[in-house]
């Protein structure tokens, strides 16, 4: 691109993650009111075996989230543990050009086996008897996908981004690292990075709190 290079740092861009979502959804018997998201948990999708899941992969969302009334039961599910990464990389010199970003979402068979898992809770969830006076015949992913493959596909169909990308400035001390323990580029002085870029792997829930203790650190960093 002909930029002059300041600091090698082959790791910039690198390592990208991000959270996926999917909904198992099933008509209502009645409209429901708008509600905020009433419950939630988070599991393991393999606790169990011999390669059980380590922490929680796998975050539910019990409640629609929405704040308009409709006809749904909606059960959301969220990988909050991928294995998969992407990257994002020039495209331009130009300091206005969108980059290109790859998320190379599902690309580990890992990724799409937990949440097949992720839907078959969702769907025992649903079936429960305190759904039934609300629950009618299901949406999605439909009664008629029932074995691994054709859950499979539906999640490659449906899964979305909630917008949690991470880890393209990583902090650590390996040849792919960009900031130090104190959130300064390697190589430079003056320069740090204080986002969800800097976590060597995305946080198992929702990024905010993380990035919020994050600027909080690196403040008292500056102070010193």
């Amino acid at each position: 691109l002909g930029l002059p290079v300041v600091a090698d740092l082959p790791g910039v861009g690198s390592n990208l993650q991000d959270h996926l979502k999917l909904s198992t959804r099933w008509n209502g018997k009645t409209t429901l009111p708008p509600s905020p998201v009433t419950a939630g948990m988070f599991v393991r999708s393999q606790p169990w075996g011999i390669n059980p899941v380590p922490s929680p992969d796998l975050q539910f969302y019990i409640g629609r989230g929405l704040d308009q009334p409709d006809r749904f039961v909606t059960i959301t599910v969220s990988l909050v543990r991928p294995r998969s990464r992407g990257d994002v990389r020039l495209q331009s010199s130009a300091p206005l050009a969108p980059p290109v970003i790859r998320g190379n979402y599902l690309l580990e068979g890992s990724d799409v086996a937990a949440l097949v898992e992720g839907v078959r809770l969702s769907r025992a969830l649903g079936s429960a008897a305190p759904y039934d006076r609300l629950r009618a015949d299901e949406v999605e992913p439909s009664r008629g996908v029932n074995n691994s493959d054709a859950i499979a596909a539906f999640v490659r169909r449906a899964a979305d981004t909630i917008y949690h990308p991470a880890g393209t400035s990583r902090m650590g001390t390996g040849p792919d690292a960009v900031v130090d323990a104190q959130l300064r580029v390697i190589g430079l002085r003056g320069l740090r990075v204080a986002d969800a870029s800097i976590m060597p792997d995305v946080v198992n829930a929702a990024t905010h709190a993380a990035c919020v203790m994050i600027g909080d650190r690196v403040a008292d960093f500056i102070l010193r």
